[in-house]
């Protein structure tokens, strides 16, 4: 690595998953690419999470002691307020660039110079994503960058989700331009975008913040990119339903909470939308997810912000 190359941070937030968090690390710590601070910030786990993470780091070896540091918040700030402690601490270490990624990932050896490639290239890219793929058959895309907002029905939809990595069409680059928004699990921020533009957004708590931070992004001028090359893992947690039904109250909260603030002419139909998607999961048996549904209408009526007690992320 040259040595002009610049210095790139990597913000790791962790609450309750220490061992795919040390996964994580040891990833990141396996780059070809060199210039990296790594940060992993636990967001007051309360299952013994920090102690575990800091036994195995002093048991890592040399390398992974040089690379990371451990931080822990006295209590659960929320997803964005711990991303944005670390992104801050990066850019005072002299990071031109910051990584953040969720804890249950786990990054290609080439995936961070792939993105600083792309980023260098665009530098009118405030942030640039990666192509993530399922953690368990990495073969088949979760995403190719991020997501497309459908905002009269408070739907999204990832680009390319369930397509073969190995088939990608070579038209990537252009599919890849379609995302409204890039996905939070894994983001490359430039340093300038965060001055300009800001911080995420810390009261939405969890879900939602990659969206504020695009819509804001193109308000400012801000383009978004994507590396195709830049392959990370990432596990699924809608698999479990205390998670999805967790995800699905902040979604529609949050969601409405966004399209109030930037697009309201969408708010009722989306609201409407989201109503009949709750009856439609309590005709088919799903009363959990049809309840978080309700609870997120319920939550944007009474301006409910912060955590809900489900803090899953």
């Amino acid at each position: 690595m040259e040595n002009a190359a610049p210095l790139c941070g990597v913000v790791i937030v962790n609450w309750c998953g220490a061992a795919d968090t040390i996964a994580c690390w040891k990833s990141v710590v396996q780059s070809t690419y060199a210039q990296l601070e790594i940060l992993v910030i636990d967001n007051a786990s309360p299952d013994g999470s920090f102690d575990v993470m800091a036994g195995a780091l002093s048991s890592g070896g040399a390398e992974a002691q040089q690379y990371v540091t451990l931080l822990r918040n006295d209590q659960n700030l929320g997803y964005a307020a711990a991303n944005n402690r670390g992104i801050r601490e990066c850019i005072q270490r002299g990071c031109e660039y910051v990584l953040v990624l969720n804890n249950d990932t786990l990054v290609a050896p080439d995936a961070i110079a792939a993105l600083i490639t792309v980023a260098r290239r665009r530098p009118k890219a405030g942030l640039i994503g990666a192509c993530i793929v399922d953690y368990t058959e990495p073969d088949r895309l979760q995403c190719l960058g991020g997501a497309r907002l459908n905002r009269w029905l408070l739907r999204t939809r990832n680009v390319g989700e369930g397509e073969s990595r190995a088939k990608m069409t070579l038209d990537s680059d252009r599919r890849s331009s379609r995302v409204d928004y890039i996905s939070g699990a894994c983001v490359l921020v430039r340093r300038e975008f965060f001055a300009n533009v800001g911080a995420m957004r810390e009261d939405l708590f969890l879900y939602g913040e990659e969206l504020d931070w695009a819509i804001r992004a193109r308000r400012a001028g801000w383009e978004q990119a994507v590396s195709p090359t830049a392959v990370v893992r990432h596990r699924s947690t809608t698999d479990e339903p205390r998670k999805r039904e967790a995800a699905l109250y902040y979604f529609v909260r949050n969601g409405l909470v966004l399209l109030r603030a930037y697009y309201p002419i969408a708010l009722v139909s989306a609201f409407t939308a989201q109503l009949l998607r709750s009856v439609l999961l309590q005709v088919v048996g799903r009363g959990g997810e049809a309840r978080a549904v309700r609870r997120g209408l319920v939550a944007l009526l009474r301006g409910d912000r912060g955590a809900d007690g489900i803090q899953d992320k």
